[in-house]
């Protein structure tokens, strides 16, 4: 079997959904990849203890880094913070340059013998580099687990009732002022309903090219969305 560098993140969904024992077991052994290789090769063949052949990059992944924040966060437990300085240690000795971090293409060369791509992806700013920082910084208002939640892509949502679109966004109001009909599909019924964007809350769907692609399909009457009906 093979442990997929992307498989990393769910030590931390373990973690919110209350399965702490079985969180850590995975994370531990995760981190025993990264300690081999100062990183997370892309495929890494667990019955050979190997990289695999084709998977040997490190693009500078946070989902290990995610976990860590996740347990650290859920337990307070400063093991995870001692495997965070050491995922920092090796970020910064194997990936690092004058002006960002650089793509390991294979974690098994020497120090010697590094290879890279000159790429850094936005996720390690999005990502590994902000999960790194909320690990270690317990005043950031972020940590707060309470008050915040992060998307796959490690955007933060707002949990508190102050976010609550439902407070004031009244879906018929507006699909009526962007034009979209009340009826006659079967997506203007229903589905409209859960749609939060806070363009059609303010009242600038039509100001909004986001929002004017998605009411595209109603306005022209997309063979596309048709198929649905």
């Amino acid at each position: 079997p093979l442990h997929n560098s992307l498989a990393s993140f769910f030590p931390g969904t373990l973690t919110l959904a209350g399965h702490l024992p079985e969180a850590k077991e995975a994370t531990a052994a995760i981190h025993t990849i990264w300690k081999r290789y100062g990183a997370i090769p892309e495929g890494h063949n667990v019955n050979h203890g190997v990289a695999q052949q084709s998977q040997l990059r490190y693009p500078l992944r946070p989902e290990h880094a995610e976990s860590l924040y996740m347990l650290y966060r859920a337990t307070e437990d400063p093991t995870y913070l001692e495997m965070g300085a050491e995922f920092v240690r090796a970020l910064n000795t194997r990936t690092r340059t004058k002006c960002g971090f650089a793509v390991l293409e294979d974690v098994n060369l020497a120090t010697n013998e590094w290879l890279f791509s000159d790429r850094m992806e936005s996720f390690v700013l999005s990502e590994t580099l902000k999960y790194l920082l909320l690990l270690f910084d317990d005043d950031n208002p972020l940590g707060d687990t309470r008050d915040w939640v992060f998307n796959t892509e490690g955007h933060p949502y707002p949990l508190s009732d102050e976010w609550n679109l439902d407070q004031w966004y009244d879906p018929k109001k507006h699909r009526a002022s962007a034009g979209v009909p009340d009826s006659g599909h079967p997506l203007s019924n229903s589905q409209p309903e859960d749609f939060k964007c806070p363009h059609f809350a303010q009242g600038r769907a039509e100001a909004s090219l986001f929002s004017s692609f998605l009411l595209w399909p109603y306005k022209t009457g997309s063979s596309q969305m048709q198929g649905f009906e």
